[in-house]
């Protein structure tokens, strides 16, 4: 199975941008999220700043990506608003939907590739949908998002020929085909051996350094969690709400919530 190369090494995760006076990318205000008459998680209220690496973490079923779903327009919120760079997502309409999110990318646990489209086809469908590329035009764009991911070279492949770590990679490079300000990734290690995994932690800090992107990303893995994180919010599912937010290694030791330095510290155990 091929692997593409990439430039290793230990990086520090990027601090917030200065504040310009501008909204910021994301605000949570109040929001409950359920399924009908079975909450989810309650009252949650956090904001993602420009040039967070945001993480949305907790215990198993305690509802990350239902809640990163209604940050990127999949799910409504039972109660509550979410702003996005200062609009009121759910009070639009579909159209209206489309129109704030325009400038957001999504990379979904499996990367979300068409399996019968080669990679280059792939963020062609996203290019023919949204611009006026020609196809030529589309290619060279296409090209250039898999170098910035490390994929040099493998426009041509299909998604089956290439290994998890790379599909997931392939997948970060769909999610930039527009440019977008921010980047939502729900579990994007999920399944990932160690070095795939920190391979794709690198490329976060990466892209967030020269790109300027904004990330909001779940996941329960704490290496990466301490790697890229800068800012979170912790969902516990005993009581259905935020328990804590903050920069995860500082909540980590200095929490006056004992479950959350239990769960931020269960590495240390055994």
């Amino acid at each position: 199975m091929a692997e593409a190369g990439m430039v290793q090494g230990t990086q520090t995760p990027p601090s917030p941008a200065p504040t310009t006076g501008a909204p910021p990318p994301i605000v949570v205000q109040d929001v409950t999220m359920a399924y009908g008459s079975f909450v989810v998680q309650r009252d949650l209220n956090f904001t993602v700043e420009k040039g967070d690496i945001f993480i949305i973490m907790g215990g198993s079923g305690c509802g990350k990506s239902t809640v990163i779903r209604a940050l990127f327009g999949m799910q409504p919120p039972a109660k509550g608003r979410v702003f996005v760079n200062g609009e009121s997502l759910w009070e639009e309409d579909e159209d209206g939907r489309q129109r704030v999110l325009r400038n957001s990318g999504v990379v979904f646990q499996s990367g979300g590739m068409w399996s019968t489209m080669t990679l280059a086809e792939n963020i062609g469908l996203v290019l023919e949908a949204y611009t006026d590329l020609t196809p030529a035009e589309a290619r060279d764009v296409a090209r250039l998002k898999l170098a910035l991911v490390g994929l040099s070279g493998f426009e041509d492949y299909y998604p089956s020929e290439i290994s998890g770590g790379m599909q997931r990679r392939a997948g970060v490079a769909r999610a930039l085909s527009l440019d977008p300000e921010i980047l939502f990734l729900d579990e994007p290690s999920a399944g990932l051996d160690p070095i795939s995994s920190r391979l794709l932690d690198d490329l976060i800090i990466e892209l967030r350094d020269s790109l300027g992107a904004t990330f909001v990303v779940v996941t329960h893995e704490l290496p990466s969690i301490f790697t890229i994180g800068n800012n979170s919010v912790v969902l516990d599912p005993a009581t259905k709400t935020q328990i804590a937010t903050g920069d995860p290694k500082w909540l980590r030791d200095h929490s006056e919530n004992p479950s959350v330095r239990e769960f931020l510290n269960r590495g240390e155990k055994g």
